[in-house]
């Protein structure tokens, strides 16, 4: 198994040292290296020592090694090499690899039994949009699910018609059934609960918009009023003492004015956000990039304890799930969904804070930039330039924008004919 997994990873690197040397590879800033070897670490945490010992051949040293070289940033050259793909073409590949090299250490996957992916649930390789089963389920349509119709017209569902039918006909969804069972215990375990858009307790915000997940893991409470009432504050991990100031001073003013203060749990902008909110007991709410299980950054526990207790914690991930490139993306179109608006305090054209701006304006959301970001950074210019933002210099201007409650309204859908399956 240890052979299969370095052949796999040796295979990886060298595609991304060649590229690299053919001058494919752009230069990565230092947030995205540091941001992806601290996902990397992360994820070593939680390995087997196979697949520990599979990664170490990136450092072409002993893997005992490996969470110091990352911890201290002394990366080999090879490994940075790879990460000036991360988040690229090639950057997929390293979580890929993951998932392979689990499956042969542990006989699952090609060449062993079914795999189960942390989530979602595959037939053959392939799953359903899980916001489209959300989506159908929202609008009483879980019966059909099951009898293998889907009741909406869209490419997402032309995709997921054969693959549904597939896992209903053979049986391979109830091959699952025991894994769910025990992920459910995992949350159990850590006092979490399960609320899923069948749910009168599910979030308010995120009912109306078209990606949204069709259950959420929480730990602490839900607020029904509150939580309608939120406003996402974010922004880079690698913030400026001047933006760490307009986080927190951001923060408590909107929270004074009643409004819940969301955010993402991960260092600098997110950190002081949360800290503050709690700091002048106003409610806050974290949306995170792993399982409801776990904690991202690991020296964020004390602060995720304190919100369990005080306020919510939600993940839309199975509990057990671990820190990957797709999860903290994807925690950004929740984190954008369950507030009325995103105010973006720093981030530069490679944060994921610049995600959640797109992903706000694309879900109806209110995108307010501070003045002094859109003053520095281009691509916050061309959102203010497209109507896609607003400049805001101070609270005031946040709350008179913020009392317009734009939501997205979302097409009619149809009955798709069962001919429609081919």
């Amino acid at each position: 198994a240890r052979a299969a997994s370095a052949a796999l990873l040796d295979r990886v690197v060298n595609a991304a040292v060649n590229r690299a040397g053919a001058g494919g590879a752009e230069p990565a800033s230092n947030e995205q290296v540091v941001e992806a070897a601290e996902v990397t670490e992360a994820v070593l945490g939680e390995v087997g020592a196979d697949r520990a010992a599979a990664l170490a051949l990136v450092y072409d040293d002993d893997e005992t090694n490996i969470r110091a070289a990352l911890t201290a940033r002394r990366l080999n050259p090879r490994l940075r090499l790879v990460l000036r793909l991360y988040n690229r073409r090639l950057g997929q590949h390293i979580e890929e690899l993951l998932d392979q090299t689990a499956a042969v250490a542990s006989g699952t996957g090609p060449g062993g039994g079914p795999g189960f992916d942390a989530s979602t649930l595959r037939v053959e390789g392939k799953s359903v949009d899980w916001s489209l089963l959300a989506r159908c389920a929202l609008r009483g349509h879980l019966d059909s699910l099951c009898d293998g119709f889907i009741v909406e017209e869209s490419d997402a569902a032309r995709k997921a018609l054969p693959v549904l039918r597939r896992g209903l006909l053979d049986g391979t969804l109830s091959d699952h059934f025991s894994r769910v069972e025990d992920e459910l215990e995992k949350a159990a375990k850590v006092g979490a609960h399960l609320v899923t858009v069948l749910d009168a307790e599910y979030p308010e915000n995120l009912r109306s918009v078209p990606d949204l997940p069709p259950f959420l893991f929480y730990r602490g409470k839900l607020d029904h009023d509150a939580d309608a009432h939120s406003v996402a504050v974010v922004g880079t991990r690698d913030a400026s003492d001047l933006g760490l100031s307009r986080a927190r001073r951001v923060s408590r003013e909107l929270g004074e004015a009643g409004y819940t203060i969301t955010s993402g749990l991960a260092r600098g902008v997110d950190t002081e956000a949360h800290r503050t909110a709690l700091h002048f007991d106003r409610r806050t709410i974290a949306v995170i990039g792993t399982g409801i299980t776990r904690c991202y950054p690991k020296e964020n526990a004390e602060l995720a304890e304190e919100i369990s207790a005080r306020g919510v914690i939600v993940s839309q991930f199975w509990p057990s799930r671990p820190p990957g490139r797709d999860t903290f993306p994807r925690r950004n179109h929740v984190t954008s969904a369950m507030s009325l608006g995103s105010v973006v305090i720093e981030a530069s054209s490679t944060s994921g804070a610049k995600m959640q701006a797109r992903v706000a304006a694309e879900q109806g959301r209110h995108v307010l930039l501070l003045k002094s970001l859109v003053d520095q950074q281009p691509w916050a210019q061309k959102m203010i330039a497209t109507q896609r933002a607003t400049a805001v210099s101070n609270t005031e201007q946040m709350l008179e924008l913020l009392s317009d409650h734009v939501r997205t309204e979302q097409p009619p859908l149809h009955v798709q004919l069962p001919l429609d399956a081919g």
